[in-house]
């Protein structure tokens, strides 16, 4: 097997053995806090508010079944912070008087809000218990050994579970993150086009890092977790518009139509991010011989089929092209990604009409 075969991509639940949260336990948290905690009781109403907002939209469309998260309360934050910025302010007349009284002068309730929440963000993506939590990440480690070629890795994690846990056999692997000097630059990444790179890993974090940080135009890399990290929360205009994320998207669109990729695997992905799906789908349309293995956790059979229907509508795709691992990250990173294993997942190219 060539890695060019595969293409990874993490989202949230990749990290959930290593007990860092996904989005519907922090708004659970932020939930809690705002009726319970001195810095966050101040922006008790505006979150209700803003709540309530969002599910109202979602029904308005047929969504009664969504579940509210913390990344799409970010997105409202966002736009609402840039809001005469927004290309739809001139044709706004007034602003909702619930929102103008709960988002304080001059929307500066807003801004606050959101920075706590970045903050928070960094608090809970660091593992309590330490990075050895996240020691089931070493199965990527294993399979690399046993291909011999470079990993790329697309993560939507803001966490450093990935890092750090390469970080422990940085004698005997070189991992490309597209930074040197800490300054990031898509020439980092050229090396891998050459044969001889000496690369074991390449990791592409698409949504940013916890320990990123922005100055002007020049994003920098840190050791550690920073105040006000450089995050994006599921905004397509900045994927499509400034690096690394342009780039980084880009990469992954690319990999993903390589006539040589095979296999998708999702590892604790929730299939959320619409400019990403778009990616996926075309590339499961357009390639006969692409599978998408989706690594989640099913409590049975039933679950297992309602979520591959689930994906199917959301990609748009051939129900028979999705596969699923039920048993969760931990399990198959610590005992099914290998060869054989990965093997049975893959689609049969169709012949040739003109072989024999």
């Amino acid at each position: 097997m060539d890695s060019k075969e595969i293409v990874f991509l993490l989202g949230a639940g990749a990290s959930f053995d290593a007990k860092i949260p996904v989005s519907r336990d922090m708004v659970t948290d932020v939930e809690k806090w705002v009726q319970s905690e001195s810095k966050w009781r101040p922006f008790k109403e505006l979150y209700f508010y803003l709540k309530s907002s969002i599910e109202y939209s979602k029904g308005i469309f047929g969504d009664f079944e969504y579940q509210f998260n913390i990344e799409d309360l970010l997105v409202v934050l966002e736009a609402l912070e840039q809001r005469d910025k927004n290309i739809m302010y001139p044709y706004i007349g007034n602003w909702n008087m619930r929102l103008t009284e709960f988002a304080g002068n001059n929307f500066e309730n807003i801004s606050r809000f959101k920075l706590l929440i970045k903050e928070q963000i960094s608090e809970w993506v660091k593992p309590k218990e330490g990075y050895e939590k996240a020691s089931y990440y070493n199965g990527f480690i294993n399979f690399q050994n046993e291909i011999g070629d470079t990993l790329k890795i697309f993560s939507l994690n803001y966490d450093l579970c990935f890092e750090r846990t390469i970080e422990r056999h940085s004698e005997d692997l070189n991992l490309e993150i597209g930074f040197s000097d800490r300054v990031w630059h898509y020439k980092n990444f050229d090396s891998l086009e050459s044969e001889y790179h000496g690369i074991h890993f390449a990791l592409y974090k698409l949504h940013g890092s916890i320990n990123w940080k922005k100055k002007g135009d020049i994003i920098y890399h840190e050791d550690d977790p920073v105040r006000d990290a450089e995050l994006i929360f599921g905004v397509p205009y900045k994927l499509t518009s400034s690096d690394p994320y342009f780039f980084y998207s880009s990469e992954f669109r690319k990999n993903l139509l390589n006539p040589e990729s095979k296999l998708i695997i999702c590892i604790g992905y929730s299939f959320f991010d619409e400019y990403l799906n778009r990616f996926i789908s075309q590339a499961l349309t357009e390639k006969d011989d692409m599978a998408l293995l989706v690594v989640t956790w099913c409590k049975d059979e039933k679950e297992t089929q309602i979520k591959i229907v689930e994906i199917g509508k959301k990609l748009n795709c051939d129900l028979n092209r999705i596969k699923m691992y039920h048993l969760g990250a931990r399990k198959f990173l610590q005992e099914d990604l290998n060869v054989n294993s990965i093997e049975k997942y893959k689609i049969e190219s169709p012949e040739s009409p003109f072989e024999n």
